[in-house]
């Protein structure tokens, strides 16, 4: 049998992005299934990664929007490396460059778009990009590609109503489990006691993820409680002026920022509450994470509530006042050990384990004719 070629499309390939994330955990273990041959293709730049290292062939464009016909001539060069069984599949928030979506027209189904937010702040507030993107949205529908989505809502952003298939964030259930072990060895590493409060936040510091917002209510949170902390895991271009804004309020020594980290789920077991503030998102990692952690979740209205995987995740509007959602968290009583070492089985039961995902897009491709 023939192997199944598969193009794989991102922007960018940046650590601590979630679609990065998902790009790498899921065709990481793709790689196993023999009959599929993938090759990654990055548009633009690698940050944090070396690719020579990562488990499937890669292919660094280099694009500027500044160059179209140069852009227009590498995409061309790139079409002719496939043959009409290559699959494409196109990972993104949004359609604003339209360019790919016209050169690969032809490709109909075998032309994969998903979408993996439910918005972005930067394209609905440029009138230009707004454009571009409406007129991506109309060529998706026009050459008949085909549409995946990693939740409803992110569907509507790209797709409107149009039929898609859903292929959920999964995670690897096991490694952000609870252990209390691993909590009082990440307390005594940061000098944290286990009688104090600790709120947590994992995300890349940019706008949309507004950890500014999130030092506002910690903010208000220790002066309700002076035994509080805050960690933050994660880098990003904002990270120097959340550090400053935790300096002015005079609160940097109780905010501890991680920087990345590769065993996220032990600093999880180590939290008390997530706070997840963000713009939009499609469904975050993140927030699947906090969850099978058996974390107190709360997250922002903008997000879909098909996040809440346990009865304890709830939402809050990130417009009102800190000290009223402040207000709000204080009234969350923390969840106890033994439901957090449960935690886990929810989430699986609930099909967030990136094995049958995975499984789900593996027989995808091999059904894609």
């Amino acid at each position: 049998m023939k192997n199944k070629k598969i193009y794989i499309l991102i922007r960018n390939l940046n650590r601590g992005g979630g679609l990065t994330k998902w790009v790498i955990d899921y065709y990481s273990k793709l790689t196993l299934y023999q009959e599929l041959d993938i090759t990654l293709v990055i548009e633009k730049d690698v940050k944090g990664y070396n690719i020579e290292d990562l488990p499937f062939k890669c292919i660094l464009l280099h694009l500027s929007n500044r160059r179209p016909l140069e852009q227009i001539k590498r995409w061309k060069e790139l079409i002719s490396l496939m043959d009409k069984d290559t699959i494409v599949h196109f990972h993104t928030d949004n359609l604003v460059n339209i360019i790919p979506l016209f050169l690969f027209r032809n490709f109909k189904e075998k032309f994969i778009v998903q979408s993996h937010s439910n918005s972005n702040y930067l394209v609905k507030s440029n009138f230009f990009k707004s454009v571009l993107h409406n007129l991506g949205k109309k060529m998706v529908k026009k050459y008949n590609f085909s549409k995946m989505a990693i939740s409803d809502d992110a569907a509507k952003w790209l797709f409107d109503n149009e039929k898609y298939v859903l292929i959920e964030n999964g995670i690897d259930i096991e490694k952000f489990a609870f252990s209390i072990e691993d909590r009082i060895q990440i307390r005594k590493k940061l000098k944290i006691n286990e009688n104090s409060r600790v709120y947590g936040h994992v995300g890349r510091f940019d706008d949309n993820k507004n950890q500014r917002k999130i030092i506002s209510i910690f903010n208000e949170l220790q002066k309700k409680n002076e035994n509080s902390y805050l960690l933050l895991i994660g880098n990003g271009p904002l990270k120097n002026k959340v550090e400053m804004k935790a300096k002015e309020l005079g609160i940097l020594k109780k905010v501890k920022f991680l920087g990345l980290k590769k065993d996220v789920g032990k600093f999880l077991s180590s939290m008390d509450y997530f706070i997840f503030p963000s713009y939009y998102e499609g469904f975050g990692f993140a927030l699947i994470e906090a969850q099978a952690n058996g974390l107190n979740v709360l997250y922002s209205k903008t997000i879909t509530k098909d996040v809440e995987l346990l009865s304890t995740t709830k939402n809050f509007d990130i417009e009102d006042d800190d000290e009223k959602i402040a207000n709000e968290i204080e009234k969350i009583r923390m969840n106890s050990f033994l439901y957090r070492q449960n935690a886990k089985y929810v989430v699986m039961e609930k099909g967030f384990s990136i094995s049958s995902a995975v499984e789900e897009l593996h027989l995808f491709y091999l059904n894609l004719t």
